[in-house]
C-alpha cells in the first residue's frame, strides 16, 4: 500500500499521545500491566491479561524519522485493539480465543512460534482437511 493511501495517514494524533489513549483503553477493560517498547524497527504493547495473567505482545513495524507513519501505525494499532477489547465486551469472542496468537513465551509470540513450524512440517491448505474432526465436510 503506498504511504499515501495508508489509513490514518493525516492523524493529527501523535504516537506518544496514542499509546497514552492506549493505556486509558487498556485500563477501562481491567488491564493495568502494561509496557511500551521501541526497539529494532518495531514497536511494542505488552500487557498481562489480569483473569487468566497471560502476557500479551503485540508489534507493529516503526520508522521514528518518519512521524506521519509512526502516528498512523499507532493509530491503527488503537482502533484495532478497541474493537478486540469491544467484541469480548458484547460476547462475541473470549479473552483466550483473540489473545492466543499474541500470547508470550519467551521472547516469541504463539504465533512466531507455532505457524513456522506448521509450515516446516507442510501444514498448509488442504493438509488441514479434516482436522476439525466428525460432521466437518472434506470437500
Amino acid at each position: 500500500m503506498s504511504k499515501s493511501k495508508q489509513p490514518y495517514r493525516d492523524t493529527k494524533v501523535t504516537w506518544m499521545e496514542t499509546q497514552s489513549y492506549i493505556t486509558a483503553l487498556l485500563i477501562k477493560y481491567g488491564i493495568t500491566e502494561t509496557r511500551f517498547t521501541n526497539y529494532g524497527g518495531h514497536a511494542y504493547v505488552e500487557f498481562i491479561l489480569p483473569k487468566e495473567g497471560w502476557p500479551v505482545r503485540l508489534s507493529i513495524p516503526v520508522d521514528l524519522q518518519d512521524q506521519r507513519g509512526t502516528n498512523s501505525r499507532w493509530r491503527m494499532l488503537f482502533w484495532y485493539l478497541k474493537a478486540k477489547l469491544e467484541a469480548m465486551k458484547f460476547g462475541i469472542t473470549d479473552f483466550k480465543t483473540e489473545w492466543l496468537p499474541f500470547i508470550a513465551i519467551g521472547d516469541k509470540t504463539v504465533a512466531e512460534g507455532l505457524l513456522p513450524e506448521l509450515e516446516r512440517r507442510g501444514l498448509k491448505g488442504d493438509a488441514f482437511k479434516g482436522l476439525l474432526g466428525p460432521g466437518v465436510s472434506d470437500e
